[in-house]
């Protein structure tokens, strides 16, 4: 077994390639004589201020590979022909934009190029399953802090009440996030391993279902981020965006209810008191702005490279009671040109400090724990093209991550145990319990490697290898004395690797994307031979190897209907904090000493998604488009917990938990005319499955509640989600003059409004003969409006522009948590036990953020 595993992976690392997704486009097409219809051959057809190229065949078909994303002019030219100019033609990453053309053949005087103008299309007949394309443009015109909120705002994707995103009703972190092809995740948790800038930003794509063997080690979605090249220009942009300026509702003395005022001297009755504290004037960063500054700057360096440079530097207060958030990120690239290939060296930086909100330090917000993450990822990047119709794109990285939690500047030695006040509900005394500090590298490289044969194959094979060096240290105070603490530590290096083969298929009334993927890991460790009994010895993990088809048909039934098909299978491995949390406990003296135990297991297996959707798309007139697809998702093998009684009393990880996902996604696009365009994204889902994440049935265990043993609603189930984005652009010379001046001339609105039905919840009664199913209740509605206003002035040769940005225009309270009593928020019904005093039970992280206005400049040149 262990050969033939081995075998199909160098089968199909034989191949070449590489196992993430690509970071270019193509475009295809053919010329005809105008009047005759008849194909020209050997017509020239290039890209232009671009090395681009190609001539078109016998049947006048042309292709142009190796495209990075973005609009170009493109050129055709042919002796005895006039030339044609065809502008604004839009490539997106793995796509093919089609452009069939034809030709007047010119008179012996000279005639000049006859220029057109190509529109976006409205639907793509070669896109086989769900996907979003958002470009840089869209999405700074968009009222969003960076990218993760352009992504949730998609079809097919909810949040939860702590803000994770979930693709089709998967788990959280079950996407794998792409910056240029490379992999950008923690690999201990795989959530996004770093921010990047928006201005950094050229396209964002979207994959939220089904999606082609190049994209692997994730379940239920792809973000795929292309970044923009250094112009031949210079150029720059500078924009400087005010934090809040509206008060908050809740940074003030009794905001919600009385404030309580716990006494923290019993011998004095001296008691502590809110006061809204300034992180800023605390903690002095290098640059005391409140606000955020971003910019860019590229352009072209001794004449040998290209360079583009972007970055931001934020400070913020958070609108809850206490908390900040200070975020450092850069981004930097330089592209050098060698003849028809290219070298790119890339660095993206984060650097974020940052301190949640927990009601019970409401007092003592300095004795609550902060976050100080850094991320920082060196990029190589080697495109070499072999011929028109083959390139091959090498890549190779480094991610080195660090997530530190602690109190101040207190070692963990140093804690106190934190101690409540007589009502058990604040801290009075002590401070947070757990320090964390976790780092780990990860060394990726792969390889890609694209052929074109004929016009109907596009052939692409591929590999990726992965080492990671993890280190983890999590400690716990469990009392006040030396020996009450709770240790997790590990150092680890697993490996992965990965290659696959596919072939994307293309007529004019069929295409096809058919593929297959291998995924190989090696965890590097070992655990209980018998999870039930832990006496019978530990077992090394084996390497694990999994093959996963993927097919996606779509069939244009005209220029205006196309219908489409998926189906595929994903296998993602379980996160590393999981696998490797608590190896202690596989020492069976370790597990003896402990009451309750949660017990690592290395030998788990992936987890597996089988994944259907089918779709059409519709042209509706010349300005809209509709999109509507249904889904279907088995998840099985999912990471869960059994509990074991028997010698020892423990939980331990295992492959136990499945889920079951159904819904219909439907959009309804209007193109950019008569000054505006829009866009509506509606899901209808049902997320059901027997837990909601990997711990949950030990911690319901744990704490005596009985455990889930049938399906049901998921805890991030929300059936209906709906978006709705509207962007306004009047141009130069628009509207009424009042004086010499168009106040409305050069004035852009973009609005995105979000409608959320409730989380579910369990209810409870006092009236103990009254039982509840889990999640059988819901939460009520959120929704959010938030607008963006910016007016342009032209100076000279530079840009200048003001904004206004206000989310939740409405001020719409939204329910992130509920009392079970009454499903009302700081509503708990007729209980009175410790712990439901009302500045206690009144907890504004219940409820999402209130409305907030900010101001901002940007001058570009």
């Amino acid at each position: 077994m262990k050969l033939f595993r081995l075998s199909c992976l160098l089968l199909l690392l034989a191949l070449g390639g590489t196992a993430f997704g690509s970071t270019r486009g193509k475009i295809a097409g053919v010329i005809r004589e105008k009047y005759t219809a008849q194909p020209i051959p050997d017509v020239n057809v290039y890209l232009k201020d671009t090395d681009l190229g190609t001539t078109t065949d016998r049947d006048g078909f042309f292709v142009l590979l190796n495209v990075e994303p973005g609009k170009y002019t493109l050129v055709v030219e042919h002796l005895g022909y006039t030339s044609l100019r065809v502008e604004n033609v839009q490539v997106a990453v793995n796509l093919t934009t089609e452009l069939n053309l034809e030709l007047e053949q010119a008179a012996i005087e000279s005639r000049e190029a006859v220029t057109i103008t190509a529109e976006r299309p409205l639907i793509r007949p070669d896109v086989t399953s769900r996907l979003a394309v958002v470009d840089g443009e869209q999405i700074n015109a968009l009222p969003v802090e960076n990218f993760i909120d352009v992504v949730a705002s998609q079809a097919g994707i909810t949040t939860d009440a702590q803000g994770n995103l979930h693709f089709r009703g998967g788990r959280v972190n079950e996407v794998a996030y792409l910056v240029d092809g490379q992999r950008v995740e923690d690999p201990i948790d795989k959530s996004v391993g770093g921010l990047i800038d928006n201005y950094a930003i050229r396209e964002l794509q979207v994959l939220s279902g089904t999606f082609n063997a190049e994209y692997g080690s994730a379940m239920s979605g792809i973000v795929n981020i292309v970044t923009n090249d250094g112009s031949e220009r210079f150029s720059a942009k500078f924009q400087y965006r005010s934090a809040m300026l509206n008060d908050s509702p809740y940074r003030k003395a009794n905001a919600l209810a009385p404030d309580a005022n716990p006494i923290y001297d019993k011998q004095t009755g001296a008691r502590l008191t809110y006061q809204a504290p300034d992180a800023i004037e605390t903690l002095e960063p290098a640059l005391p702005i409140e606000g955020s500054l971003r910019g860019t700057f590229s352009g072209p360096l001794l004449g040998a490279a290209n360079f583009f440079l972007s970055g931001e530097y934020g400070n913020e207060n958070s609108w809850l009671p206490y908390g900040y958030n200070f975020l450092r990120s850069g981004f930097g690239k330089l592209s050098f040109p060698i003849a028809s290939h290219k070298l790119s060296l890339s660095l993206q930086y984060t650097g974020q400090e940052y301190q949640p909100y927990d009601h019970r330090f409401k007092y003592l917000p300095d004795n609550q724990g902060h976050w100080e993450n850094e991320s920082i990822r060196y990029g190589l990047q080697y495109n070499h093209v072999f011929s028109p119709r083959s390139y091959l794109v090498l890549n190779a990285s480094l991610l080195d991550l660090r997530s530190l939690y602690r109190v101040g500047d207190l070692d963990y030695t140093q804690y106190l145990f934190p101690e409540l006040d007589e009502n058990q509900e604040f801290v009075y005394l002590g401070n947070s319990r757990s320090y964390s500090d976790i780092q780990s590298l990860s060394y990726n490289f792969k390889g890609d490697w694209l052929y074109q044969l004929g016009a109907s194959h596009e052939f692409k094979s591929g590999f990726e290898v992965n080492l990671y060096d993890l280190e983890v240290f999590d400690y716990t105070k469990e009392g006040n004395n030396a020996d009450e603490f709770f240790l997790n530590e590990y150092q680890k290096k697993p490996v992965s690797a990965s290659a696959y083969v596919q072939d994307k298929i293309e007529y004019s009334t069929l295409i096809i994307n058919a593929g297959l993927r291998g995924d190989y890991v090696d965890v590097k460790a070992g655990g209980y031979q018998n999870i039930e009994n832990p006496q019978e010895g530990l077992v090394d993990s084996e390497p694990e190897f999994k093959i996963s088809p993927r097919l996606g048909l779509a069939y244009p039934i005209s220029e205006n209907t196309v219908l489409h098909f998926s189906y595929g299978q994903f296998f993602q491995f379980p996160n590393f904090q999981d696998i490797y949390r608590n190896l202690q406990f596989l020492n069976v003296d370790e597990l003896a000493k402990a009451r309750l135990a949660l017990v690592a297991n290395p030998n788990v297996k992936s987890q597996k998604t089988i994944a259907y959707e089918f779709g059409v798309s519709q042209k509706l007139g010349t300005r809209y488009a509709l999109n509507v697809t249904a889904y279907s998702r088995d998840m099985t093998d999912l990471l869960g917990t059994v509990y074991v009684e028997t010698l020892y009393r423990y939980a331990i990880f295992t492959n136990n938990d499945f889920a079951r996902i159904q819904g219909i996604d439907v959009s309804l696009e209007k193109r950019m005319s008569d000054f505006w365009a829009a866009r509506l994204d509606y899901t209808y889902s049902v997320a059901r499955g027997n837990e909601a994440t990997p711990t949950e049935e030990a911690l319901n265990i744990f704490e005596g509640r009985e455990k889930s043993v049938k399906e049901l609603y998921l805890d991030f189930d929300r059936t209906h989600d709906l978006a709705l984005n509207i962007l306004l652009q009047l141009p130069k010379g628009f509207g009424f003059s009042l004086f010499g001046v168009r106040p409305l001339q050069q004035l852009n609105f973009s609005l995105l409004a979000q409608f959320s039905s409730g989380l579910p919840y369990t209810p409870i009664s006092d009236d103990r003969t009254k039982t509840f199913e889990k999640n059988s209740a819901r939460m009520p509605w959120t929704n959010s409006v938030d607008i963006r206003l910016e007016k342009f002035f032209p100076v000279s040769r530079a840009s200048l522009s003001v904004f206004l940005e206000v989310t939740n225009l409405f001020d719409r309270l939204n329910p992130l948590i509920v009392q079970p009593r009454t499903g009302k928020v700081w509503n708990d019904g007729k209980s009175r036990l410790f712990g439901s005093g009302q500045d206690f039970m009144h907890d504004p992280s219940d409820v999402g953020p209130p409305r907030i206005v900010k101001l901002g400049m940007t001058v570009g040149m």
